[in-house]
């Protein structure tokens, strides 16, 4: 019975043991725990009489089932205990190792500040970015950080394309040439 409490699955029913009961009661108790090893999935099938009986053949691959359910559901949850346990302590208590002094939370606060961000340049009104990269690096340029590589890949991008124009209007004036050779050559 403690097994099945303890195993972690919501059985839906109330199991009381009394040493004293009938064996109407006894057997209504068995009947019980039958129903909730047939819910729990049990892999091996019990009968009441033969809880009642203590028909020791039969209920031992059960107890040694129900053993490893109790294990299991200990494993999976002790560790959510026990960090629910230690954040409730550290809730009310600190050890004295932990415990910042003075000197080193004036230290750490004096840091804090001197290496704080200033802006050193400030955005445009009408400044327009198409990307969140361009967003991103003209916040981080405010702030005198600047992203390496960033800017390269879009000078390449840039002269890639100054390239092809270029090409094109080469030989868009080079057609025109032709044909006014070939309009002078027919006059």
């Amino acid at each position: 019975m403690w097994a099945i409490t303890l195993s972690g699955v919501d059985a839906g029913v109330e199991i009381l043991f009394q040493d004293n009961s009938t064996i109407g009661d006894r057997i209504k108790l068995s009947d019980i725990l039958v129903n909730a090893l047939t819910y729990m999935k049990s892999p091996v099938g019990l009968q009441p009489h033969q809880i009642q009986g203590l028909d020791y053949d039969h209920l031992y691959p059960v107890l040694q089932w129900l053993v490893r359910k109790v294990i299991e559901n200990k494993r999976l949850t002790g560790d959510l205990v026990r960090k629910l346990s230690v954040f409730q302590f550290a809730q009310e208590y600190e050890f004295p190792e932990e415990k910042l002094s003075t000197n080193a939370t004036d230290y750490v606060l004096a840091v804090q500040d001197r290496y704080k961000p200033t802006r050193k340049f400030k955005k445009l009104d009408d400044a327009k970015f198409t990307t969140l990269s361009q967003r991103t690096e003209a916040t981080l340029l405010e702030y005198g950080e600047r992203v390496a590589g960033a800017v390269y890949v879009d000078e390449e991008k840039q002269d890639r394309k100054r390239e092809r124009e270029e090409q094109k209007t080469r030989g868009a004036k080079g057609k025109t040439e032709e044909v006014r050779k070939w309009n002078v050559g027919k006059q």
